[in-house]
């Protein structure tokens, strides 16, 4: 009976404890870092790197691929197989190169210096921008070149869109007839519902870890404000106002603070910034560090933020802590490494 007991007991701690952790594991980790890196590229081009979290192994994947440029966006596949980026060629493809053998193929045209290709939460389909008659278009595409569609009303200018995190929607701005529109719609461009409509300019939307809230940049009087609203249009919650956000807003997992990057000091820099949902903490995380520090990426445990800060003459790529601030260089290459991406 003691046995029993003890049994018992012991499968009650596990459950109590393995349970814990199980919104952990519906987000990946982090087991590879890209980045741009100009330390063994032609003059004006870059190559793709990997290396580990913690800085280490840092390897030039696209020694024999050309046409890779700061507007590339490199992005890694969730399974880790392989890198999306934007040549820098005349008609400006998308390219995926798959890591084992180097290989790079073209996917599709996009026509656009600035595509912001992102792959879908499972990695099956590509959301990018193009140019279509004069106007920027959403489009999407299989992750084998398949399926192509373009997502946007062709009577507007559409954007800054954002998969929801299962991926079945996503959200977006849409700019015509003088009005900003904060919108969302399925994958297959059906029930396309306007959240927000105003004449004061809409940007950089992201669902929230469960898609309930929406979280973007609101300027009201040319103030900008960082609101809330929720998905299905309700009230709309300002919780940060003055402060110009230059960058992807990321919720943390538990949906309690946002990551972005913030012109908190003034325009001559940026920083990495978080903020309590309710708005009643606000702090800086590089706010001693006195360069340009961009390209924000919160990791999907919630843990750190990975970013490069630009020097006069360098640029490195760091991760801070989100609770202690402590900050480590990943890069220390006297050369230009920025856009890491996981």
């Amino acid at each position: 009976m003691k046995v029993l007991r003890s049994l018992i007991y012991i499968l009650l701690i596990f459950l109590f404890f393995g349970c814990s952790d199980i919104s952990d594991k519906n987000f990946k980790k982090v087991s590879k870092i890209i980045f741009l890196s100009n330390r063994e590229a032609p003059s004006r081009e870059f190559d793709i790197f990997l290396m580990n979290p913690d800085g280490s192994n840092q390897t030039n994947i696209t020694t024999d691929i050309d046409l890779i440029n700061t507007l590339s966006n490199p992005q890694l596949s969730p399974d880790g197989k392989s890198i999306l980026y934007l040549s820098s060629n005349r008609e400006k493809d998308l390219r995926l190169i798959n890591i084992e053998n180097r290989t790079s193929t073209t996917l599709t045209r996009a026509n656009y210096d600035n595509a912001k290709a992102v792959f879908s939460p499972k990695g099956d389909k590509i959301l990018f921008l193009s140019k279509i008659n004069s106007k920027k278009q959403i489009n999407i595409i299989n992750i084998d070149g398949t399926e192509l569609k373009t997502l946007s009303n062709p009577k507007f200018e559409e954007y800054d869109a954002s998969f929801s995190s299962d991926g079945s929607k996503i959200v977006f701005i849409s700019k015509g007839n003088g009005n900003y529109n904060l919108s969302v719609m399925n994958i297959d461009a059906t029930e396309r519902k306007t959240l927000v409509q105003q004449k004061g300019k809409l940007s950089k939307p992201t669902f929230s870890p469960n898609n309930d809230e929406i979280a973007f940049v609101n300027y009201i009087d040319n103030v900008p404000r960082l609101s809330i609203i929720s998905s299905d249009g309700g009230n709309i919650e300002n919780i940060l106002s003055g402060k110009v956000v230059d960058s992807k807003i990321y919720f943390t997992p538990d949906a309690k603070r946002l990551v972005f990057n913030s012109r908190d000091r003034g325009g001559k820099y940026s920083d990495v910034s978080i903020i309590d949902i309710d708005g009643e903490q606000f702090i800086n995380l590089t706010d001693s560090l006195n360069y340009i520090n961009q390209n924000t990426l919160l990791t999907p445990d919630g843990k750190s933020i990975i970013f490069n800060s630009i020097r006069v003459d360098n640029s490195e790529i760091y991760r801070v802590d989100i609770n202690s601030g402590e900050r480590v260089n990943l890069t220390n290459n006297p050369n230009w490494d920025q856009y890491p991406n996981f």
